[in-house]
């Protein structure tokens, strides 16, 4: 029997305006999104210190972040976000604009030391090292994630993958970035970091190489988990 041909989804992507201008329903279903995307997984895992409960603040912060200090851009259908691309772009850092870590970030890490109070010491003397000096390691240059564009999350809606919409929203920056031929180079290169098996080749696809792999090791018995850094540069 012939198969048919997947239907194609009417999705959109746009490009949402600064915090102050998002309404929290938008906050929260983007923070839905992001913790549907990433349950149980392992890289999560490790970060929550196993506590899943807190998953909500963790995503929360970085779309919170991103809306003060970057882009983020949403995948819609049938006006439901099913989809979302959080960015730094160049000369954009986490916890950079006042008001960003206050409001997100500071807000999980309270909720995590009250959990786990374990997690402080693996945060600040393990991980946040380890992952630096990895970082710089690939990519050569302290500066090139900051002069660049970072993707710090990017999720779809499980139900909606394989629909080409992970790769829509990375063809927007490499849209942007071709709209910008006079950009000085270190504006031009976009990093990355990667988790899971399929998305490795999900990037490699895209024209992007990774640079390196790490082992990052849980708090206790949560395990470990690799991460990659992945690299294009135009």
């Amino acid at each position: 029997m012939a198969s048919h041909p997947k239907p194609k989804l009417d999705f959109t992507i746009r490009k949402l305006p600064g915090f102050n201008d998002v309404p929290e329903t938008t906050i929260d279903a983007l923070t839905k999104v992001n913790c549907a995307v990433f349950h149980n997984d392992r890289f999560n895992r490790l970060v929550l210190g196993g506590h899943w409960d807190l998953a909500p603040a963790w995503h929360r912060s970085f779309v919170i972040d991103c809306l003060m200090g970057g882009v983020v851009y949403v995948v819609e259908l049938d006006n439901q976000i099913i989809g979302d691309a959080l960015w730094h772009g160049p000369g954009q850092a986490l916890s950079q604009v006042e008001g960003a870590a206050e409001a997100g970030w500071d807000r999980y890490m309270a909720a995590l030391k009250k959990k786990e109070p374990g997690m402080e010491e693996w945060w600040s003397s393990y991980f946040l090292p380890k992952h630096s000096e990895f970082m710089n390691e690939c990519l050569q240059d302290p500066a090139y994630k900051l002069n660049g564009w970072f993707l710090q999350v990017i999720g779809v809606l499980p139900e909606y993958q394989r629909n080409g919409i992970g790769s829509a929203l990375i063809n927007v920056i490499f849209n942007e970035i071709a709209r910008n031929p006079d950009a000085p180079p270190a504006e031009r290169n976009i990093c990355l970091e990667v988790e899971a098996e399929g998305a490795r080749n999900f990037y490699k696809k895209l024209g992007f190489v990774e640079k390196g792999e790490i082992a990052v090791k849980g708090l206790g018995d949560l395990g470990c988990c690799p991460i990659s850094c992945f690299a294009k540069e135009f």
